[in-house]
């Protein structure tokens, strides 16, 4: 009896391992030039928030994960209130548009970007919806 169970987990499991290889996994570090163009973008910067919604100052750190994620983290003072926040801006070669994620501690809200840089090559502008 343990023969024959130990035969059917081998049996599923090799037919799970052939339907994973199967699928169309990412390339590897597949840098395109809209990679590269988010590396203007590494350093330290005085972040001032004069939007719509609450006034802030912070300090952005970015760097780049591998060669294919912008990585932004920023301490902040928010309407007096103390804020952390991480985002991650890469580039999706199928949907030709940069992707990116931002998460803080003051919202239980993961926001999802999408969006394009200008013709010039000077303005990323990233859309997402969520909310308020």
């Amino acid at each position: 009896m343990k023969a024959l169970i130990a035969f059917i987990t081998f049996v599923g499991l090799t037919c799970a391992a052939q339907a994973l290889f199967a699928q169309e996994l990412p390339t590897m570090l597949d840098v395109e030039k809209e990679h590269e163009w988010l590396k203007k973008f590494v350093g330290e910067w005085d972040v001032v928030s004069d939007g719509q919604g609450a006034q802030g100052e912070a300090v952005m750190k970015s760097s780049m994960l591998g060669k294919l994620w912008l990585v932004n983290a920023s301490d902040m003072e928010v309407s007096g209130m103390k804020m952390k926040s991480i985002q991650m801006i890469g580039y999706d070669p199928k949907k030709k548009k940069y992707v990116g994620i931002w998460a803080d501690s003051m919202i239980n809200y993961l926001w999802q970007y999408e969006g394009t840089v200008d013709e010039a090559g000077k303005k990323l502008t990233l859309e997402a919806e969520g909310p308020a």
